[in-house]
């Protein structure tokens, strides 16, 4: 059965893991082999993780399937000290896509971002990037483009996208 729950600092690892699964997969049209092995190591490597939860003040969701990991999610609410919580991380294991897992996940964050009173949503995602549909379809815009130096010699191309946080019939039926 899947479950979608807030993840603690002892699921960080398993967070890891499925990034490192899905991210070669998923970014392979997008970014380069050598982008995705730097931005895995920079934000996903076990201190990076810590950080951002015990430091940083990131919320992270899982999605399982009786105990085995599907996906999770990572937000911060007020980010930057505003009325928007900023979804950081969105990821379902490939040949999940399409069970509404993603959608699980984005209403979770979604629920959580309006409970602490953040009026918005938004996110980055690659311009290249499929998901981008999957947003428009759950009620995000493009707000603007964004390139950003990320080191190394690489930079991230992105849409901010961004959607009200208020409940809309189309996550009513949706439990976290």
């Amino acid at each position: 059965m899947l479950t979608i729950r807030s993840a603690s600092i002892a699921d960080l690892p398993r967070i890891g893991d499925l990034a490192r699964a899905i991210w070669p997969v998923v970014y392979a049209d997008m970014i380069t082999p050598g982008q995705i092995t730097y931005m895995l190591e920079r934000m996903y490597a076990p201190a990076a993780l810590e950080e951002l939860m015990l430091v940083r003040c990131h919320r992270f969701a899982l999605a399982e399937n009786d105990g085995a990991p599907l996906g999770f999610a990572g937000f911060e609410h007020h980010h930057e000290r505003t009325v928007t919580t900023r979804l950081h991380k969105l990821y379902v294991r490939p040949e999940l896509h399409g069970q509404h897992i993603g959608r699980r996940l984005l209403a979770h964050a979604l629920a959580a971002a309006h409970e602490k009173g953040d009026t918005t949503i938004d996110l980055t995602v690659n311009k290249r990037n499929r998901a981008i549909a999957f947003y428009r379809r759950h009620g995000f815009t493009i707000d603007r483009e964004q390139v950003l130096d990320i080191g190394g010699g690489y930079v991230m191309d992105d849409y901010v996208m961004t959607r009200p946080t208020r409940p809309t019939d189309q996550f009513a039926e949706v439990g976290s």
